[in-house]
């Protein structure tokens, strides 16, 4: 079979109940899949952020990007029902992260800010600044 992620072909065995249901991801990317999210919140001046992470430090390409999404389900029932109240909720991927400090001068004047991001990007360097 051909993994839809990352285009490596993996054998799979089949078998008459799996006739009709093939795998779709190899075994590595079915380790990224399954791994859980984490959460940290990094005060501020004016406020907190909240980042989370869906995927750890793994490195997910922006054209495979895609296939990940559906990590993104729990973060956003944590943002809608969780328990605080989010001012600014934002989706950051590696060309964000590369231009934190131009665009955070705007977003930390509100109090309590989500960042979500599939892969995790290190925010302790950045917030030494603010």
């Amino acid at each position: 079979m051909k993994c839809i992620i990352c285009g490596n072909l993996f054998p799979s065995e089949t078998s008459f109940c799996s006739l009709f249901s093939f795998e779709r991801y190899c075994a590595k990317c079915k380790v990224i899949l399954a791994q859980k999210s984490t959460f940290e919140s990094i005060p501020f001046d004016n406020g907190l952020l909240d980042y989370v992470s869906i995927y750890g430090q793994q490195f997910i390409s922006l054209e495979k990007e895609i296939y990940f999404f559906q990590g993104y389900e729990e973060t956003l029932k944590l943002a809608i029902f969780g328990p605080y109240k989010y001012d600014v909720i934002l989706f950051i991927d590696q060309i964000e992260y590369n231009l934190f400090s131009n665009w955070f001068e705007y977003v930390k004047k509100f109090g309590r800010i989500l960042l979500m991001s599939l892969t995790y990007f290190d925010f302790s360097s950045y917030m030494m600044i603010f």
